[in-house]
């Protein structure tokens, strides 16, 4: 709530008082990222590697971050606060490239929205598992805007199956499995849904 309180007054042009608040919640919690982040936006370069430091060069700091902008619906921040993350990482993550893709998209940028689904495609699938709710609408995004991408599905599918949605999860591990037959780990998630979640009965339909 401080970090959007300021965000607001940074807005309003309240500069002074955006100020005052960011150092007063930095003193009830110094690792508040997104206060970090205003102060730089305010006019303080120095916070940026103050608030770079803190994160230790972790990319999911910087989602967690981008997403309380984009759900204010100050989706510039958040693009810009994550592509300052997405820069510093060696290896792209695919997650924060699909968020990224959406914010674009939210803020009438849709072409743009498309190459970042792209390259998003392109990324290792190492490590990356999505578990936040907003992976959801991100997903099923690029899933629409890129119909022939097959890691968005199964990415979408990895998520529905750890919320239990098993048929949900089925659906989105068999598109990708159509869409790219040369993915091994989408053959084991199918493999592991139809022998856990599903009877004999079902099985036999697919």
């Amino acid at each position: 709530s401080r970090h959007l309180k300021t965000a607001i007054l940074r807005k309003l042009n309240q500069k002074e008082e955006a100020l005052n608040l960011a150092s007063d919640s930095l003193e009830i919690d110094p690792f508040n990222f997104g206060i970090l982040y205003e102060i730089y936006l305010l006019g303080d370069a120095q916070a940026l590697s103050k608030m770079k430091e803190r994160f230790r060069g972790n990319i999911h700091n910087y989602m967690e971050v981008a997403l309380d902008y984009a759900w204010a619906g100050m989706y510039s921040e958040a693009i810009s606060l994550l592509e300052l993350g997405i820069s510093d990482q060696e290896t792209l993550y695919p997650m924060a490239l699909y968020y990224l893709s959406w914010f674009f998209y939210r803020s009438g940028k849709s072409d743009e929205a498309l190459k970042t689904v792209l390259k998003a495609e392109k990324c290792s699938p190492d490590h990356c598992f999505p578990n936040q709710v907003e992976s959801v609408p991100a997903l099923k995004l690029a899933i629409r805007i890129n119909p022939e991408g097959a890691k968005a599905p199964y990415y979408l599918g990895n998520f529905w199956y750890n919320a239990r949605q098993y048929r949900e999860a089925l659906e989105c591990f068999e598109r990708s499995a159509q869409i790219d037959n040369t993915f091994p780990t989408v053959f084991r998630n199918l493999a592991l849904a139809y022998f856990n979640k599903f009877d004999l009965q079902e099985k036999a339909l697919h």
